[in-house]
Order: structure tokens, then sequence, then C-alpha cells
């Protein structure tokens, strides 16, 4: 086969499981067999591909068909436009957690403020406020040891003013040992019971300690509100990437812990994705 023949060959193993980005993800699955340049890729009519590398390609595309993460495949994925080292045990970073970073970057605007990424993750929120707000100082705190050091290698491949913190958010005594903060930002586990139960097949490979937020997805707001206030200075901020519907639950967690100038953002779909509020001043 050469390199058009074997794009086709995996698009069609991939056409019934996903659809209209068959295609896509065709052309991602053959680079990384073959570690051609997508240039070559688009013009490769003629080009023999050697057995070995259709017999990987054509492999990765079962993996794919059976409902295993692309992202895992590929071992990265973007987000903000930067890339971000990814496999099983890390949350895959989406687009719709930009919209925290979009809502944190004009709220910080150029200042130099202390930050802190609660269940870190990959470190793609921390990571991006670090680099799009230089002079911020970032800390990002992650518990899991399969997380640790996805987070490490972004920080290190993006050269980015960011302290990886190995430690349980919701443990107190982490809470006493670290400093203050003028923003904190999370992204924490929200689903449902219900929502662990209706899964797609992708996001089940997915890391459930990242993902749920017990029976009713609302735990880590309580409990990182409850404890992480403290650490927040007079007049900081705490923003919350949130589940679907969730915002009226979370605005009443930020009421009830004194939280004030609370306020939501919407996505590019107008979807409600982040709630906020602020520490009244002395």
């Amino acid at each position: 086969m050469d390199l058009r023949q074997l794009q086709m060959a995996v698009k069609n193993i991939l056409l019934e499981h996903t659809g209209d980005s068959a295609g896509f993800e065709a052309f991602c699955l053959v680079q990384l067999a073959t570690g051609k340049e997508r240039q070559q890729i688009l013009l490769g009519r003629g080009e023999p591909v050697p057995q070995e590398q259709q017999q990987k390609a054509l492999e990765l595309a079962q993996q794919r068909a059976k409902g295993y993460p692309l992202q895992y495949l590929l071992g990265q994925w973007e987000f903000y436009g930067r890339e971000y080292s990814v496999g099983e045990g890390v949350l895959i970073p989406r687009p719709d957690t930009e919209t925290i970073c979009d809502w944190a970057i004009e709220w910080i605007n150029g200042r130099q403020l202390q930050i802190v990424d609660l269940c870190a993750g990959s470190g793609c929120i921390g990571i991006t406020l670090a680099l799009e707000c230089p002079g911020c100082m970032v800390d990002a705190v992650e518990l899991s040891p399969q997380a640790i050091p996805y987070l490490s290698k972004n920080i290190v491949r993006h050269h980015a003013n960011v302290t990886l913190i190995e430690g349980d958010v919701l443990q107190e005594q982490l809470v006493h040992q670290v400093r203050t903060f003028d923003l904190i930002v999370s992204n924490p586990p929200y689903l449902t019971a219900q929502d662990m139960e209706e899964l797609q097949k992708e996001v089940t490979y997915e890391p459930a300690m990242a993902l749920y937020g017990q029976q009713d997805g609302l735990y880590f707001y309580w409990e990182i509100t409850r404890l992480w206030k403290e650490k927040l200075n007079p007049g900081g901020m705490v923003a919350y990437e949130i589940g679907m519907d969730q915002e009226q639950d979370v605005i009443k967690i930020l009421q009830e812990h004194g939280f004030v100038q609370i306020g939501c953002r919407q996505d590019l779909n107008h979807i409600t994705r982040v709630v906020y509020g602020m520490k009244p001043a002395d």
C-alpha cells in the first residue's frame, strides 16, 4: 500500500466508530505509524509504505475502533495552542477547559499574582496561565501517581514557571503547609454517580479519580471551598470549571462560604462552564 491507500484503509476501520472524524483520525494514526510529515502524507500517492508501518497503523486503528482514546494513542493533545503529553492515568485536556483560562487571563490582566491550580492533572490550566501571564507564580497540586509524571513532563516541556506539589487537595495538612494565593483555579472531579454509569466508551479509559465527584458531583466544590478559602488573600478569586447544569449549586456553595461578586462564564456553545467568586477584602 502507498500512503494514500493506507490512510483509506485506516479510515474504513474507524468509520463505524468515529463517524465524521474518521478522516482526521486516520491521518493522525498514519502520521504516528509512519513518522511522515503532513505534506508527505497529503502527497503520498504512489509512495510505498513498509510492511511494519502498515501493520502498526492498522493495529492503532483497531485499538481506536474499540474506543481507546485517540489522544492516548498519539501521546499528546493540543490545549490553548500548545501540545501536552497525555496517556493512561491523566485526564485528557478538553476545549471546554479553555474557558476557565480565558476568564483567568482577563482577570489577571497583566498583574503579577500568586496562583494555584488544584487537581492539576496534565497541568494544562496552570501551565497556560503561567505562560500567558508572565510574572505570575503558579503552583500545581496533584495527587495521582499516574498523572504526576505527565504534569512534570509538561512543565519541563513548556519551560513554565510552575511548581509541582504532590498531595491531596482535600488534606488539611497540605493546605496548612502552602502559601497564600490571589487566585485559585480548579477543574475538579464533578461527574455524578449517574454520569459515571453513562460514560462514553472513550471516557471509561480515563482515570475515575479525575472524573467522579461523588453521588451529586459537588463534593470537591464543597471541600475545596471550605478548606482553601483561608489560603485566599482578601480580594482574591476562586474559579471552578463545572459540569452541565451545576452553576446554581456551585454558586450556592460560594455564597454559603461568604464569597461575593459571584459570576459565571459560558463557553463558545453558550454553556456555562465556569463559576467564580471573590473573597471579601478586609
